[in-house]
């Protein structure tokens, strides 16, 4: 059975408005190809509340505080740990930590987990892989930034803002309210000394090109040669062991100088721009 191009033309079908047929092929064989979306094989939710249940057993209990004392100095330990979301993961002998946007639950990371082929994994990842943990008050005070679930986990314990990218690859997670909330504040960007992380401090100049940005590189800080990979947690760690209870003192001051000295030097270019 076939319709009339009057009918067609009723219709607003006329013949001019058929597509070609090579278009019609070409976009079948698009979709024929398109890859599926994987369905996730577990349940997030599960997940994080057998790992919660499981960090209240007295001996999972102080497995979960010795590995979170290995993280993280306890010098530099205070109440606003109870904040974060720790749990225990049974199967991976590991600790876990859960991120959420308000009360949704986005990713269940796992400290050291083992793959299908026995491989070690640090920080596996269930859930989103893009969702970037931010806390932003209307505060006039400096927004930090680094990648990583330990920097995460620092920045929470600081009381501080900030934004913390999951990876140093990923910064699809930072979204434009983000960038918004930081406009005309002190953004100061932790770089981890590797090439990653360099890439990484160059994108964010560019998102944050409308607030102060400042780049803390830790050779610059120390005036030497540091361990490639050495980061943000590996200078608080160390400040903590040096400085013992007075750590976040000392790690602070170094904040502080760091924007003393982006000051000075913003002020002499503008000078320079002036009188040159």
């Amino acid at each position: 059975m076939t319709l009339s191009n009057g009918l067609l033309n009723r219709w607003g079908y006329g013949m001019s408005k058929l597509p070609n047929p090579e278009e019609v092929r070409q976009r079948l064989k698009a979709l024929a190809t398109k890859p599926k979306e994987t369905v996730p094989t577990y349940d997030i939710n599960k997940l994080h509340k057998d790992a919660m249940t499981a960090n209240r057993v007295p001996f999972n209990q102080a497995l979960a505080l010795k590995q979170f004392q290995e993280l993280i100095n306890p010098h530099l330990h205070n109440t606003n740990v109870k904040n974060l979301s720790i749990g225990w993961s049974v199967r991976d002998k590991s600790l876990t930590v859960s991120l959420f946007d308000k009360d949704e639950l986005k990713s269940h990371i796992i400290r050291t987990a083992t793959n299908a082929n026995g491989d070690t994994v640090k920080w596996k990842t269930y859930g989103s892989k893009t969702f970037t943990p931010s806390k932003l008050t209307d505060r006039e005070t400096p927004v930090y930034i680094a990648s990583g679930i330990g920097e995460y986990v620092l920045f929470e314990i600081m009381g501080v803002d900030y934004i913390v990218p999951q990876c140093d690859s990923v910064t699809s997670g930072i979204t434009s309210s983000m960038i918004e909330s930081c406009r005309g504040r002190v953004v100061i960007y932790l770089q981890d000394n590797d090439d990653s992380a360099r890439k990484l401090g160059e994108k964010l100049q560019e998102l944050f090109c409308e607030s102060y940005f400042i780049n803390i590189d830790f050779e610059h800080v120390f005036d030497k040669e540091l361990p490639k990979g050495y980061d943000f947690r590996d200078f608080c760690n160390d400040q903590a062991v040096k400085e013992g209870t007075r750590g976040w003192e000392s790690i602070f001051s170094m904040v502080e100088s760091e924007i003393k000295i982006y000051n000075n030097f913003k002020k002499i270019e503008e000078w320079r721009v002036k009188n040159v």
